[in-house]
């Protein structure tokens, strides 16, 4: 056999020693392509953590996550209870919606909630108005029922399932000047008001000189009941729309 010259051995080892090269340079940037495709995923699983599903209009209603909880809200729509139960459901929430006649300002709201079980946070998500409530925050590890009362307009004659405020809009004292005036100021004004003609007023709380109307309460279209108490130991309500 035929020992290789100096210059056919020198060659062989520059052609394997470039080979070698390219393969380090390969191997390396499929690592690095790897690490970049494993963050990307990463980012892309802690942001749709955090986002919200998209609203439907059919619906009413929207489920947003986060790590730690989640957020059945009614988005203003028509709210259905089962569409309610179905996106709560797909949230891994056991939730139970039932309708409940309320006064106008909270219907297709929320009015009453009940869980059967212990949290450890719960939290009714509010609008900002007198109306009830448009929301539950609960743990996303919580595995416990929790039971919604959606406001309904009630039917003639039937009373609201819950007191509602009777200063919010659509309400009977909707719009009327009472809070912070004496028991006598009050009847002046309700009896001059062709609106609250047909209304019960039931009078409650202290009634002393100095005593003011810090609250009002109706159960019906036309049964209300004024508080009345120390001045300033109430915050004015705010009704919207007046």
């Amino acid at each position: 056999m035929t020992t290789p010259s100096y210059h056919e051995a020198l060659r062989g080892e520059l052609v394997r020693a470039t080979e070698r090269r390219r393969r380090r340079r390969t191997t390396r940037w499929a690592g690095v392509g790897a690490t970049i495709v494993a963050t990307a995923a990463a980012v892309a699983v802690a942001v749709s953590l955090s986002v919200a599903s998209p609203p439907s209009a059919d619906t009413g209603v929207r489920v947003f996550r986060t790590p730690g909880d989640v957020t059945l809200q009614l988005t203003g729509g028509d709210a259905d209870p089962e569409e309610i139960e179905r996106a709560a459901r797909e949230a891994g929430l056991d939730v139970v919606v039932k309708q409940a006649p309320t006064g106008p300002s909270q219907v297709g709201r929320f009015v009453a909630v009940a869980i059967n079980r212990r949290a450890p946070t719960f939290e009714e998500v509010y609008a900002n108005d007198d109306a009830g409530f448009i929301g539950v925050r609960l743990p996303t590890a919580w595995t416990g029922t929790v039971t919604l009362s959606l406001g309904r307009a009630a039917r003639p004659g039937e009373h609201y399932a819950g007191s509602v405020n009777a200063f919010a809009k659509g309400e009977p004292l909707a719009c009327l000047p009472l809070f912070g005036l004496s028991r006598g100021e009050a009847e002046r004004i309700l009896a001059g008001d062709p609106k609250t003609a047909s209304v019960d007023v039931e009078w409650t709380g202290t009634s002393g000189p100095e005593d003011r109307v810090v609250s009002a309460q109706s159960v019906s279209p036309t049964s209300v009941t004024i508080e009345l108490g120390p001045p300033n130991s109430r915050t004015a309500p705010n009704p919207r729309g007046c």
